[in-house]
């Protein structure tokens, strides 16, 4: 359920039966009106385009199947007609011709897959069925991919609450039961290193008759 390796599998598939240079997935974050790009094929860039490069969804062709709901295609010549980042910065990658499918699942827009080509290319009504076809698959694997991330991400949230939770009732355990500033520091440390992974904890007092910080552990 990685999404990493689903687009990589996406765009090894996808050359096979559709010869074309590049394919990019671009998720949809409804919250910010962006994409975010996931490009597959990184080979091939000349650096314009990134993972994780942010693009308004407006102005752009993939904004156009995001909003239509249908594919969108284009070549050169509409390119230059968008006047805008995300146009340039295709254009600069060399690129002449696209189609940009519109990821749906349960009527939720999750992105828009894109299949690039460096010469002006298009494809049959019978290669655009199949295509229209296998989008609909893929929408449902990125469904499940972003699902899987979400769940991952809550756990890794849980956990990490958890720990917050446990070093401080362990730290007020300690500061109840020792008096000795050495003996209290000595025990709260376990407890840090355990929880944030530290090398080094130490401990610096302010002295009031000299104004000055006194490393008291380390």
């Amino acid at each position: 359920l990685d999404l990493k390796q689903l687009l990589l599998a996406i765009a090894t598939a996808l050359r096979r039966v559709m010869p074309h240079e590049r394919t990019a997935l671009l998720l949809y974050e409804p919250d910010q009106e962006q994409f975010r790009l996931h490009a597959l094929n990184f080979d091939l860039t000349k650096g314009f385009l990134s993972e994780g490069w942010l693009t308004p969804v407006d102005g752009s062709p993939a904004g156009i199947a995001l909003r239509s709901r249908q594919p969108f295609y284009y070549a050169k010549a509409d390119l230059q007609g968008f006047r805008s980042d995300v146009a340039e910065r295709l254009l600069a990658e060399g690129i002449q011709s696209a189609y940009c499918f519109p990821l749906l699942s349960h009527d939720q827009a999750l992105g828009v897959l894109t299949i690039s080509s460096l010469t002006e290319k298009t494809f049959d009504a019978d290669e655009l069925t199949l295509l229209g076809e296998t989008v609909k698959q893929i929408a449902i694997a990125v469904e499940n991919a972003l699902n899987y991330g979400h769940v991952l991400k809550a756990r890794q949230e849980l956990a990490r609450e958890r720990d917050r939770l446990r070093l401080l009732l362990e730290t007020n355990n300690a500061v109840a039961s020792h008096l000795e500033v050495r003996d209290l520091f000595e025990s709260i440390t376990v407890s840090i290193r355990r929880v944030l992974k530290a090398d080094v904890v130490s401990l610096t007092i302010l002295d009031p008759e000299l104004n000055q910080l006194k490393l008291y552990a380390l």
